[in-house]
């Protein structure tokens, strides 16, 4: 019993560092995801469609986290949507692959990507939307980025 409470005791910040880690990576449904884009005025949010059929997007969850973690700081907001779930919005988004990533600047889409992108590369994808929004240009050099601008 004394071996499970040290155990405990050592284990019990790392368990809550992934819990906040995880709290950083948001779940929404397609009706919060457009009141959340519309109403709240978030600045830039990473939209991340994923479904459970979907081994990528399974095996990407880890750097999804750790993204959202990292880009919370500078405060871009990353949202986790399950495809199935929310399939008409998916499809009007015209979203018929997956993984993919959305990036959306004061609630309009500005850029995707068709593709799974790992933490560092989607971290870098992302602050590359924000310096493109700071400068006000919009546009990301196709040089520096994988992200093609929403037509």
């Amino acid at each position: 019993m004394l071996r499970v409470f040290i155990l405990s005791l050592c284990l019990a910040p790392f368990v809550a560092s992934a819990a906040h880690a995880q709290d950083a990576l948001l779940q929404m449904n397609a009706d919060e995801f457009q009141h959340y884009i519309t109403e709240t005025n978030p600045g830039i949010v990473v939209l991340l469609p994923t479904a459970s059929w979907c081994s990528i997007c399974r095996g990407l969850e880890s750097d999804y986290v750790k993204a959202a973690e990292d880009l919370k700081a500078d405060s871009i907001t990353v949202v986790r949507m399950d495809y199935d779930q929310n399939r008409e919005f998916m499809q009007s988004l015209g979203i018929q692959q997956l993984p993919q990533t959305e990036i959306y600047v004061h609630g309009v889409r500005r850029w995707e990507y068709k593709g799974g992108m790992h933490e560092l590369r989607l971290v870098y994808e992302a602050k590359q939307a924000q310096k493109a929004v700071a400068d006000g240009s919009f546009q990301i050099e196709p040089y520096k980025t994988l992200l093609k601008p929403v037509q």
